[in-house]
Order: C-alpha cells, then sequence, then structure tokens
C-alpha cells in the first residue's frame, strides 16, 4: 500500500521548510559520496516557492518529511514534464515513500495531460532502477542515466483507455527490471515497447517512437498494426521506404481504410482502402524536402503520420524522423570574422551524412557585404567524413556580411540536392567594433572579445580573441524572469534581434516574450566597447493590467581549466583559492547582497587570463564557474517598462586586482594611490639541462646554463659543488659578459661517487660576481648501477601482458578495456582490481578498477569500444629504454566517432615508476575537444578512514579518504598515503594534463591522470605521467622529481 502524498506547491505549512533542511542533509549519505552537504531552511523554502514546479510531492509523518519528489516542466507545452529531484530518508527506505512520492508526481503529469515524464540517475543506482523500471521509466541507451516515460500518453490513447478501465496499468504491465539499458529497436528506429497482459488473457502492446515521441505499433487481442522506415536518420532529397502491416487477428474480415502524410517538407501522398484478412502489407515512398524547415519545440523530428480507421475505430501512428542534409555546411563563430578591406581565407566545415562515398560540388555566393569568386569547387568525402575548405573571400567595408553555400552532393551519378546554406560573417577594422545579427545568432566584437547570442536560447558566449580565436571563456545562460523562475519561460521561440552603435560601442538588444506571463516581455542590451568589459542590462515591459514585482536570474559557466584560482571579496579581505587545493570549495557559497563588501568575484589562470561577474547590487549571488546571480527585484507598472540593475562580465587579461579596479571604476571609487605590488622575477638563472637529470651507469652529460634577463653584463665566476653521491668534472667557469644576448654555456659530466644511493641528488652551484653571490639547486636522479632489462611476457593465451622490471611488475589485460589490473613492488599488490570480472560500484556500471581509460564522451560506455594492443617500446631523451604494452582503440560508437585513443603502459631499467603516456588523434578532419585520461584505484584505500590525499601543490589541506564525497586535490606531484603503509604517487606532465584524486566515501579513493584540451584537424595530443607505488610519505615526496620530467627521459 502506497502512502499518502501532500503537494507543497498547494500545501505549505508552517515548519515544512525545517523538514526539507533536515530531511536533504541527513538523506545526503544515501547519495554515492554524499554526506556532506548542508542547507538552510530558508534556502528550501526559496526553492520550493521560487521555482515554477508541477508539484513537490511528499510523506510525512508527525516528526519530520520522509521523502520528496519535484516535478516542473517547460511552460507553454504538454509534451514532457521532468523529475529533478528524488530523495528519501535512508532510515525509511525499502518502505515505499519514495515510491510513493514518485508516484504521486507522475499522478500530478498523467492529470495535468503530459505525454511522457524523464528523469536522471546513475549507473549504478541499483536500487532505484528496477524501481523506475517499474513505473514505466526505460534507460535510454548510450546515456549515463537518461530515464524516459511514456506511459502517461500510453494511459490516454483511445484503444489503450478500453484496456485499463478493465485492468490497473501498473499491475498488468510485464517489465524487465534488470538495472541494464533498453535496447529496442524496430530495424534501424530506436523504440521503447511497452506491454500489458491481464490474467484474463487481455493483451496490449504498444511501441513509442523515441524520435517522435508517438505510437508505430500497437498490438491488442484483436488486432496489430505498425508503421515502419528503414532508419531513424534520413537524408534529404533522396526517396525513402514506408512499410504498413495489418494483421486482423478477429475471424471476419476487417474494413481498413489508410492515409498517410507528413508534415510539411514530407511529401507522400498514399490512400489506400482494404479489406484485411490474416496479415497484411501496404508499401509507399516518401521525399523529404532539403528545405524543410526545422521545429523549435520537441519533439523536434519531422513527422510522418498516419490515419487508420479499421472496422469504425480511429488509430493514429506517427514516425519521426531525423532529418540531416546530405552534407552539413558550417562555420565556427571563431572562423566568421572577417578584416575588412584585404582577401582573407574563411574555412568553412563539411561533413558528410550518408553511408557512402562522396563528392561535394560547390558554389559559394555573396549574401551581403562581401566579394567571393562564385566560381564551382569540389570536395570527396568519405563515408560520415569531414572536410575543411578554404575559400578566398574579401570584405570591402566593415559590418554584417553573409554568403550562401549552394550545394550539391554526387553518389553513384546520382546528384542529391542540399539546402542553400546561409553562413554569417562580420568584417571588423583592426581595433575596431563592430556587430551585426544573422539567421541564427548575433555576433559583436571589440576590445579584443567576441560575443556570439544565440538569437533561440538567448545564451551568450564570450570570446578572448586578443589570446585566440577559439579561446572561449565564457558562457551566459538563458536568463530566468521571477520570481516563480522557470527554464524555459524564455526564449522559446526565436528573439527579435537589433544592432545599434553609439560612442560607447556596438549593442545588441534582444526582445523576447515571456510565456508564463503573456504581456510581458525582457528586452536585453549586450554591449560591448573597446574593454574587456560586456555589459548586459535586462529591461522588463509589463503589457498586463496589474502591477508586477520582478527580478532576473542570470547564471553562467566559465570555461577557464583546471588550473585555475577563485577569488572572492569577503568582509575580512580577499579570498584566493586554487581549485582543486581540497576542502570546501569557495564556489559553495550563496550569499545575499549584503554580505558582499565589494560586488565582483572571478576566476584566474595562472596564465594571465581572467574572467570575472561585476554588479552593483544584487540579491543573490552564487560565485564559481558554475554560478547565478539573481538582481534586485523592481516593481513594473501596468503599462510601463523599468530596467534592471546591470551586470557586467569580464573577460580579459589581468587577474583579481584587475576585476577589482573595475568594479571599483564602474560602482566604487578609485583610490589615489595603487596599494597593489607588481611582480618580480629573479634576474639570473641557472639550469642543468636536460632537466632533470638522470645518472644512469658511470657517467651523464649534460649542459650546465646560465642566463641574465638584463641588458648589464656581468663578470664571475660559476662553481658547481661536489655532493656526496655526484662529481662534476668541471668545477668552476669563467664567465664574461653575461647578459640577455650573452648566456653562459658549457658541457659538463657528473659521476657517482662510491657513496651514491639511487634516488635524488641535489647538484648546487654559485655565481658570484664582485657585487653579489647568487644561489641555484638543480635535481639529479641517479637509478640503480646494473639495473635488470625490463622483460615483456604474455599470461593466459595472451588476455594478460605481464611486464617486469626487477623493482615492478604489472599486468595489462587488452581486453578489460585496456586496464592494468596489478602493479607490484616487493610482492605488494598495490591495485584494488576486479578481473576478470566486473561489477557495479557507486555510480558505475559496469566498474573495472585497477588502473582503466577513461575518455570524457564515453564516460560510461567505453567498455563497448573493442581495444586492441602491441608490445611496444621507447627510447627517452636521455637513453634510457621503456618497454610495455601500447592499447588502442578508435572510436565507433556514433556520437564519439573521429577519434583514435590510446594509452601506453612502461617500465624501465632500474626507474621505480610506471610511466603512462595517453594520446588522443582526430580522424576524421575536423577540430574537437580531446579529453581522456585514466582512474587508478588504489588497494589500501579502499573504504573511508584508510588513507589521506598529500597535495604538493597545497601541503597545508590533506583530504583524508572521507566517508562521502570530497576533493583530493588537482596536482603536479601528489598522491594517497595508506595507513598501512602503501603509496601511490602521481604526476602530469604537458599541455592540458591534470593529476588528482578524490574520495568517493564508502567505496574509498581513486587517483586519476586526464589530458583535456582542443585538437586541430587531424592532429595528435598527448601526455605523460608518472606513477610511484612505494611506501610512506616521506618515500612519495623524495619521488617529486619525477614531476620535473616532460618527456620520456
Amino acid at each position: 500500500m502506497l502512502h499518502k502524498t501532500r503537494n507543497l506547491v498547494d500545501d505549505w505549512r508552517e515548519g515544512d521548510a525545517r523538514k526539507l533542511a533536515t530531511l536533504e542533509m541527513e538523506a545526503d549519505v544515501g547519495w554515492p559520496g554524499g554526506g556532506g552537504w548542508q542547507t538552510t531552511p530558508e534556502e528550501q523554502e526559496r526553492s520550493i516557492r521560487e521555482s515554477n514546479l508541477l508539484g513537490a510531492l511528499v510523506t510525512e509523518n508527525e516528526e519530520r518529511i520522509i521523502s520528496l519528489c519535484l516535478i516542473r516542466a517547460t511552460p507553454g507545452q504538454k509534451a514532457q514534464a521532468f523529475i529533478p529531484h528524488l530523495n528519501c530518508h535512508p532510515d525509511f527506505h525499502g518502505k515505499k515513500h519514495g515510491k510513493s512520492a514518485l508516484w504521486g508526481a507522475m499522478e500530478r503529469a498523467y492529470e495535468a495531460g503530459y505525454q511522457r515524464v524523464d528523469l536522471y540517475t546513475w549507473p549504478g543506482n541499483l536500487q532505484a532502477v528496477p524501481l523506475y523500471k517499474k513505473m514505466g521509466f526505460m534507460w535510454r541507451p548510450d546515456s549515463s542515466v537518461h530515464m524516459e516515460n511514456f506511459t502517461p500518453a500510453a494511459r490516454r490513447h483511445p484503444l489503450a483507455a478500453a484496456f485499463f478501465a478493465r485492468h490497473d496499468w501498473y499491475e498488468t504491465q510485464v517489465r524487465e527490471l534488470s538495472p541494464e539499458e533498453d535496447v529496442m529497436t524496430r530495424g534501424r528506429v530506436k523504440v521503447y515497447e511497452y506491454l500489458w497482459r491481464a490474467p484474463d488473457g487481455d493483451l496490449l502492446r504498444l511501441v513509442f517512437d523515441r524520435q517522435s515521441w508517438g505510437i508505430i505499433e500497437l498490438e491488442n487481442n484483436e488486432l496489430t498494426v505498425s508503421c515502419s522506415l528503414p532508419d531513424e536518420k534520413l537524408v534529404a532529397g533522396v526517396p525513402h521506404a514506408v512499410r504498413w502491416r495489418i494483421v486482423n487477428k478477429k475471424p471476419q474480415p476487417a474494413r481498413v481504410f489508410l492515409t498517410a502524410s507528413g508534415d510539411p517538407g514530407v511529401r507522400i501522398d498514399k490512400r489506400e482502402a482494404m479489406d484485411a484478412t490474416d496479415a497484411s502489407e501496404i508499401e509507399s515512398t516518401f521525399i523529404i524536402d532539403p528545405g524543410i524547415e526545422e521545429k523549435t519545440r520537441e519533439p523536434k523530428a519531422a513527422l510522418l503520420r498516419t490515419d487508420l480507421v479499421i472496422d469504425g475505430v480511429g488509430i493514429e501512428l506517427a514516425a519521426g524522423m531525423d532529418v540531416r542534409q546530405a552534407v552539413d555546411v558550417s562555420v565556427e563563430a571563431p572562423r566568421s570574422i572577417l578584416a575588412p578591406g584585404k582577401p582573407q581565407d574563411a574555412t568553412l566545415t563539411l561533413r558528410s551524412n550518408l553511408d557512402e562515398a562522396c563528392t561535394v560540388r560547390l558554389r559559394v555566393m555573396p549574401a551581403g557585404g562581401v566579394e567571393v569568386n562564385a566560381g564551382e569547387r569540389q570536395v570527396a568525402l568519405d563515408p560520415k567524413g569531414g572536410a575543411e575548405l578554404v575559400v578566398p573571400i574579401t570584405a570591402p567595408r566593415a559590418g554584417q556580411a553573409a554568403i550562401d553555400v549552394e550545394t550539391v552532393a554526387l553518389m553513384d551519378s546520382k546528384e542529391i540536392p542540399v539546402k542553400t546554406k546561409r553562413l554569417d560573417l562580420l568584417a571588423v577594422e583592426p581595433g575596431g567594433v563592430s556587430g551585426g545579427v544573422g539567421a541564427k545568432s548575433a555576433l559583436l566584437c571589440g576590445g579584443g572579445l567576441m560575443v556570439s547570442a544565440d538569437l533561440r536560447s538567448g545564451e551568450i558566449f564570450i570570446f578572448h580573441t586578443l589570446r585566440a580565436l577559439r579561446s572561449r571563456r565564457l558562457k551566459l545562460q538563458t536568463p530566468r524572469l521571477g520570481p516563480p523562475f522557470s527554464g524555459g519561460d524564455l526564449f522559446q521561440e526565436k528573439a527579435e534581434a537589433r544592432i545599434e552603435r553609439d560612442a560607447f560601442g556596438v549593442e545588441l538588444h534582444l526582445r523576447t516574450p515571456s510565456v508564463i506571463r503573456p504581456g510581458v516581455w525582457l528586452e536585453r542590451s549586450v554591449l560591448v566597447g573597446q574593454g574587456p568589459l560586456v555589459r548586459v542590462l535586462d529591461t522588463v515591459i509589463n503589457g498586463t493590467s496589474l502591477p508586477l514585482d520582478l527580478s532576473v536570474s542570470q547564471s553562467w559557466w566559465m570555461q577557464m581549466g583546471r588550473t585555475a584560482s577563485l577569488a572572492v571579496p569577503g568582509k575580512q579581505g580577499v579570498s584566493l583559492q586554487a581549485f582543486g587545493s581540497g576542502g570546501r570549495d569557495l564556489d559553495n557559497l550563496r550569499l545575499s547582497d549584503e554580505a558582499w563588501p565589494e560586488g565582483w568575484f572571478c576566476v584566474e589562470k595562472a596564465n594571465g587570463c581572467t574572467a570575472g561577474i561585476l554588479w552593483d547590487r544584487a540579491e543573490r549571488v552564487s560565485p564559481g564557474p558554475w554560478g547565478s546571480l539573481q538582481t534586485r527585484s523592481v516593481r513594473v507598472e501596468p503599462g510601463a517598462s523599468r530596467s534592471l540593475d546591470p551586470v557586467n562580465a569580464f573577460v580579459g587579461d589581468g587577474n583579481w586586482e584587475t576585476v577589482r579596479a573595475w568594479w571599483r571604476t564602474l560602482f566604487g571609487s578609485v583610490p589615489e594611490v595603487e596599494t597593489s605590488a607588481l611582480p618580480t622575477r629573479r634576474p639570473i638563472e641557472c639550469r642543468i639541462e636536460p632537466r632533470p637529470l638522470i645518472v644512469a651507469g658511470d657517467h651523464a652529460e649534460a649542459t650546465l646554463r646560465l642566463d641574465h634577463v638584463g641588458r648589464h653584463q656581468l663578470d664571475g665566476e660559476l662553481n658547481l659543488e661536489e655532493s656526496a653521491g655526484l662529481r662534476p668534472d668541471v668545477r668552476t667557469v669563467k664567465v664574461t659578459g653575461l647578459c640577455q644576448s650573452k648566456p653562459a654555456v658549457r658541457k659538463v659530466a657528473f659521476c657517482p661517487t662510491p657513496r651514491v644511493r639511487p634516488g635524488v641528488e641535489d647538484i648546487r652551484a654559485r655565481f658570484e660576481t664582485d657585487e653579489a653571490v647568487y644561489r641555484f639547486t638543480e635535481k639529479a636522479l641517479v637509478l640503480p648501477a646494473a639495473a635488470q632489462e625490463v622483460s615483456v611476457s604474455r599470461q593466459e593465451k595472451s588476455r594478460v601482458i605481464a611486464v617486469d622490471n626487477g623493482i615492478l611488475s604489472m599486468k595489462v589485460a587488452p581486453s578489460f578495456i585496456g586496464s592494468v589490473i596489478s602493479l607490484r613492488r616487493d610482492g605488494t599488490e598495490y591495485l584494488n582490481c576486479p578481473y576478470p570480472d566486473v561489477a557495479p560500484l557507486a555510480w558505475m556500471n559496469p566498474w573495472h578498477g585497477g588502473i582503466s581509460p577513461e575518455y570524457d564522451r564515453l564516460e560510461d560506455t567505453l567498455y563497448k569500444e573493442r581495444f586492441r594492443y602491441r608490445v611496444t617500446e621507447r627510447k627517452g631523451r636521455q637513453g634510457l629504454v621503456w618497454r610495455g604494452v601500447r592499447v588502442h582503440c578508435r572510436i565507433a560508437q556514433e556520437h564519439a566517432r573521429g577519434q583514435s585513443i590510446a594509452w601506453e603502459y612502461l617500465l624501465a631499467p632500474g626507474a621505480d615508476v610506471l610511466a603512462i603516456r595517453v594520446t588522443c588523434r582526430d580522424v576524421l578532419g575536423i577540430g574537437a575537444d580531446g579529453d581522456l585520461g585514466f582512474g587508478v584505484w588504489p588497494a589500501f584505500a579502499a573504504s573511508p578512514g584508510t588513507a589521506t590525499f598529500y597535495n604538493a601543490n597545497e601541503a597545508s589541506v590533506s583530504t583524508r579518504a572521507a566517508p562521502h564525497w570530497t576533493s583530493g586535490g588537482n596536482w603536479d606531484w601528489g598522491g594517497i598515503v595508506g595507513k598501512t603503509g602503501e603509496a601511490l604517487f602521481l604526476s602530469a606532465a604537458g599541455e592540458g594534463a591534470r593529476a588528482g584524486g578524490i574520495a568517493l566515501g564508502e567505496v574509498g579513493c581513486f587517483l586519476n591522470g586526464n589530458l583535456e584540451r582542443w585538437m586541430k584537424p587531424r592532429e595528435r595530443i598527448e601526455a605523460l605521467f608518472f606513477l610511484l607505488p612505494t611506501t610512506g610519505l616521506e618515500e612519495g615526496k623524495a619521488g617529486a622529481v619525477w614531476s620535473e620530467f616532460e618527456e620520456l627521459p
């Protein structure tokens, strides 16, 4: 029996806020890695009252709220509702409280007329996924985990209504409840199949098309009808087949009338009447016009509808099509900027959607503001392949410009027409400002910034073009008007847009109506000038007969990488925290306006790039890379308009002091005297190259180099000191005329002394002039003499490759998604790996453990790829021979296709580390992001309280293996140390590479190495990591020298 529910949206009571806060904090331990979250009654009440919810269903007893299920929907539609949050107190798990709240939310959606309900969970949620499936939710394949429920639409279907009038829809549903993806197809069309079977033999089967959200197959005790297409991804301009099947289960013939029609642009004219006995089929063809209009609301698929009348009973089927042009033509926003008055190249991106190779014939025509050679061009494309086409183009003057690309695909002597593509461009004078409105977006340029505004979503992207055309730093999400605030209220349709120019720069005006407040409009002004600021000013227009109190909630996403720091002003001064430094992050702050002594915060990178948000007054601010700001509410009288406080985005060079100075300029007061000190650098640097130096054998050759950044010439002596373990063959170097253009360079050899021990040795140097003494320290790594060569062998019928250098031994299982399944030192196993089995762990299903590859595009489905391997050998820069295993695969899954990825696991003679090389290569011919790495699962840190992280970048914070999810930090050199003495330390080298660790609560901890950066077409990116198994913290610290190698030594 289900528990009674109450809807907080309709029935809010005193004490509910406190009870909700208690529920959320105490129930947090039930989530993977949970247990550390905090909230307040005020936040909980605000989340209910200021959100445009369909319902907030709870179960309760006299003392507490036990479970909570929220449900909401985009306003102005009845197609889809969404459950963003379902929670139940752990003390009441298994007692149907969560089920009751979910049931109440589903009934709310059904009664309100929605077709489907969605929610998200995680693959390892073994307790809830069967409940969701029994409630009608389907696990969308290749997602982690998107669940979709079409039972509300099924229950309202005319034929189904008769069945459900006699039988309970929940009790008669036949479902496989295993926690797996619901992979169901009809040919190449992805579907969801629902089956209900009653004890008396009554049958109902409905098959929903995932593209159309409609039914394409129906069966009951009297008939079966279906409509089938060859594929759900159909190319426009070529004929496609459609087939209908009708099975009459009654003894007498059934009179059938069939009419087929399509959306505008889907050309089909099929009408048929027949008497159906047994099974009958009807076939036809249709063509999709390449000029078909794109839909702006879900479901966005083009539809082929079938109206059937069978013995007087009407049935509608709806097949959906993801319409593709034979060839897609586009130009990326960073490449759409032109310099007027001179010839230049415009780079177009071509992508084929055909299963066979084709030749593309293009004509590029000027459509305003440009001059272009309209001659024909041809490009050969592989099946589903891509290419980039360079087109010479000239913009005579600054301002908006456009080209039309007329395209035909040639395949097997057939011409396939392609919709003419309008590509919007913008010509900007060097150092000038300009703006233009295109078909789908608007562009603004000025002050080293480019701003792209999506006219259909209202999203604003800010690029730091002073650094690079692709350097997108900040995204302003679609604004929300409230309270109550609702996603989808604004920008449901393409916004009205216009450009104005004045003395301050160029200004874009966007105008969009509110769906939930008919008669209310939001006009957004986006101003770009010559500086690093983008001003956003919102004006509310009240066309209703009532006064309204409204504000705008603006959220953002700053793309500043993993090595940035967050700066936040507070009453005790400015706090500066590096991301991944451990502990409670500053971006967890949710502050009201009175808590801000100054209205700004920023994210800064070590390379001098900064992104920030500046404001005068605000209702509430949540700082951080993913944050939000709610402006102060204003009263807007009927028939009037009123502007809210502006919000400024800073994107440019500098740091938190730069952002603070701009805030003072706009809203505060500029100090008379500059108070911040400029950074300084050491004028003289001494280096031993290669750096660090490897000493293997009887000597190591190196280069001694002394540099001076100044122009003043220095004379003196450079002295090398002999250490206990190393003796240089050069002790003193005479230096004359040292300056910026004349460094001192000398070859030197270092020989081990009889007292040397393997490990790190300091090389100390001293440069003496008649003015000063400069001291320097470099590192050398001494390897054992007569080290054992690396052996590689195959085990378990070549399913496992074993590698051993006498210090470390490892085993690699290529078929186990290319994982290292064992890493031993002195007989101790350092890895936690379930090989040869896989099992769910926390949110992961399957979990491989050990050292297992990770790939962001296939976060939870990498295991579906086929990994190949080979034994490999590499000679390092300093002569070490590294041997091991290379595992690699070329991605086959459609949504991540186009990259080849590889991991190499290598050992060297005498080295006590495992080298891991990670590479990613574009094979499609189109630039893309590369994001891959690996996870390391220590055997000694598989549960809370068993280990402690060490981060050399933030040694003042030591994150523990906490009972809930906690960041262990990001570092150049760091690791995890177990209570039993074992330790694993990890380094990262290469552009975009980073190492770190996370405590995951009850399942323990893991380390991770990651490579994330942009790849040009056909480019390969790579990173190098060193993993050191050792004992104790001090030995781990001593191994930090490995973090200084940027390539294999």
